[in-house]
């Protein structure tokens, strides 16, 4: 088993739905998607996706000397969950939760995972390999890095699609 391979298996014991490898630098139309995006006014309220737009293209801007990012993706649930308790809502209102946003925070459900992950790089990869976990936590353009990973294709809802995930995953790298 390849080194990729087995650092993907490796996410996947993490508890991880997919996971791939892409290079550090994005392509220069991948960036200039972005910018044209942000150009068009697309960001809204979001100002800080401006900063540092041309770098969230390279790696290198979050880890130097950065040759790869590994890419992973963590489902969430598709409809209710009974397993998961609601807030409390007065009489007569019915309160609507994005199911993203049930149970515990991503953030640290993936982070522990990412952290755990990344403790296990320097072993598979070497003395002096170093890793950087992060979920919407840097100025990276995950979802592009994610594409070209190989974890999906962008839709028309401009989301991540995974043919065995569909759209309701996180991404983390």
């Amino acid at each position: 088993m390849g080194i990729t391979s087995t650092i993907i298996e490796r996410a996947r014991h993490h508890g991880f739905d997919a996971a791939g490898v892409a290079p550090a630098r994005l392509e220069d139309h991948e960036v200039e998607r972005f910018l044209r995006w942000l150009r068009d006014g697309n960001a809204a309220t979001m100002g800080y996706l401006e900063r540092n737009a041309a770098g969230r293209g390279d790696a290198e801007t979050l880890l130097p000397g950065a040759r790869s990012v590994l890419l992973v993706a963590a489902r969430y649930a598709d409809g209710p969950s009974p397993h998961t308790p609601q807030p409390a809502q007065p009489a007569g209102e019915q309160a609507r939760l994005s199911n993203y946003a049930r149970g515990r925070d991503y953030h640290r459900v993936m982070g522990e995972r990412l952290r755990a992950l990344a403790e296990e790089i320097p072993g598979l990869l070497g003395p002096g390999t170093t890793a950087r976990p992060f979920v919407d936590t840097a100025p990276i353009l995950e979802r592009s890095f994610a594409r070209i990973a190989g974890l999906g294709w962008f839709g028309k809802n401009a989301c991540l699609i995974n043919p065995r995930l569909g759209s309701y995953f996180f991404i983390g790298g």
